[in-house]
């Protein structure tokens, strides 16, 4: 799946989209409906949180937000006044479900250690260091 934007008069949207192959080609489904997108940077450094869920916290406050739209740690929630959002980074996006995936994620076994937190942290665009990557995984209960 994949985040598809739209533009819709002045302001952008962001949707989920499947792909999927069958006879006549490659086809796509958008699953749901994420929100308006905002783009912005992050000020990314290295931070010295011992818990994964302080560890995420620290990742996602050093974006610089738009006004009005905020990260609910609580709920795993994006909101920009109170409605669903995406805030784009480069080329990944951070919406609801993506927070809510993170923030739930547990150690497990996997075939290759790491792999799904991986591949959910670089769906955000975020750069993030190597060290800071095996400090996140250690901290998984």
């Amino acid at each position: 799946m994949f985040v598809r934007k739209k533009k819709v008069k002045k302001n952008i949207y962001g949707y989920l989209v499947e792909s999927k192959y069958t006879k006549k080609g490659s086809r796509q489904k958008v699953k749901k409906y994420l929100g308006r997108v905002f783009e912005t940077e992050n000020t990314f450094e290295e931070f010295n949180n011992e818990t994964y869920s302080g560890l995420l916290r620290e990742f996602f406050d050093s974006l610089d937000l738009p006004i009005n739209v905020c990260l609910d740690y609580k709920s795993g929630n994006v909101l920009f006044k109170g409605n669903n959002c995406v805030v784009q980074v480069r080329d990944g996006f951070v919406y609801s479900d993506l927070m809510k995936q993170l923030f739930k994620l547990t150690k497990k076994e996997e075939d290759v250690p790491g792999q799904e937190l991986a591949e959910l942290l670089s769906d955000t665009g975020m750069n993030f260091s190597e060290e800071f990557f095996v400090k996140l995984y250690q901290s998984l209960e």
